[in-house]
């Protein structure tokens, strides 16, 4: 979600304005979109530059379109969906009651959960991947976990962190590292539900900042008027502001397009961006809060199909992967 940057439009200022505000989003995503998308190629790629896809589809390719149980799939879309709303809704109305330091907790074991979890798996693949060595899990999640306590405490407990460059940098670092981790594991769902799912996400985050009573626009509202920062894992950048979830959702796409091949990839990445550059321009011109997911995640999913399913050419044979 982008927050308001000014009230009128104006040409000169949205040229003036477009180029620094737009790199100030597009660096740390690009970022986030390679590094998962390295991860990703790290656990697929054997030596020899030869493709190993049991790790993936040991979990992602068990369907095939004739087996696909859309039903179920939907309804697990949808019961993910409705439980982000249900949590959203309930961080606003703790905001609310001023119950900060519930939110503020929620946020920390949900983080530490995140970080240590996938840390872990991502660990655990890497040694498996490489013959490293023989680690429990349950021990790579607490060293990991508290690997992430300084990103931790930066991110949700430091106040007025514009004003502190170095505590931001490592805020910045830490909400790209999680974002990483999550892109990477959320990666190896079903394409089916994968696919629904980003795009359900997309719907929800207009109604949830475009509506009157959408539940990330009553926050931001709330927000501005104590002059508080909001209360999430908010990624900063001078006047931009996009949540942690942008930036998973958009890795987890390009992740599912390096699958394909490495063409597909870089096309949806550009779409991706495409998408943020749009929302800019919209965000310019009408000076109030947009969700950061829609142009991009539609785009890209159009890129990603069009790509799998129309044949590329010199194009395909430069990048796929294999």
């Amino acid at each position: 979600m982008f927050p308001p940057l000014m009230g009128n439009f104006d040409f000169t200022k949205v040229l003036n304005t477009l180029a620094g505000e737009l790199m100030s989003v597009v660096i740390p995503v690009c970022i986030t979109m390679i590094l998962s998308s390295i991860l990703t190629l790290s656990v697929l790629v054997r030596p020899g530059n030869t493709v190993d896809l049991s790790a993936y589809y040991k979990i992602s390719s068990t369907e095939s379109s004739s087996e696909v149980d859309w039903k179920s799939i939907v309804y697990v879309v949808l019961g993910f969906v409705a439980l982000i709303l249900i949590i959203t809704k309930l961080i606003v109305w703790l905001y609310k009651k001023g119950y900060t330091k519930i939110i503020y907790g929620w946020l920390t074991l949900s983080l530490l959960s995140i970080f240590g979890t996938f840390s872990a798996y991502v660990v655990s693949l890497l040694f498996s991947r490489f013959d490293g060595p023989a680690i429990s899990i349950s021990w790579l999640i607490i060293i990991c976990g508290i690997c992430g306590l300084p990103f931790l405490f930066t991110i949700l407990y430091v106040r007025d962190i514009e004003s502190k460059p170095l505590l931001l940098k490592i805020q910045q670092v830490g909400l790209v590292l999680v974002s990483v981790l999550a892109a990477f594991g959320f990666s190896f769902f079903p394409n089916s539900i994968t696919y629904l799912l980003l795009f359900a996400m997309a719907v929800y985050d207009m109604y949830a900042v475009l509506t009157p009573k959408g539940p990330l626009k009553e926050l931001v509202e709330l927000a501005e008027e104590r002059k508080e920062p909001i209360p999430g894992l908010i990624y900063q950048s001078k006047k931009m502001k996009l949540g942690l979830g942008d930036f998973i959702f958009y890795s987890i796409l390009v992740n599912k397009a390096l699958i394909i091949s490495g063409g597909v990839a870089l096309l949806v990445a550009i779409a991706v961006l495409f998408g943020l550059f749009l929302t800019l321009v919209v965000l310019l011109s009408v000076g109030h809060a947009l969700p950061a997911l829609p142009f991009s995640i539609f785009i890209g999913l159009i890129t990603l199909f069009v790509g799998q399913y129309i044949e590329l050419g010199w194009f395909k044979s430069i990048f796929t992967i294999g």
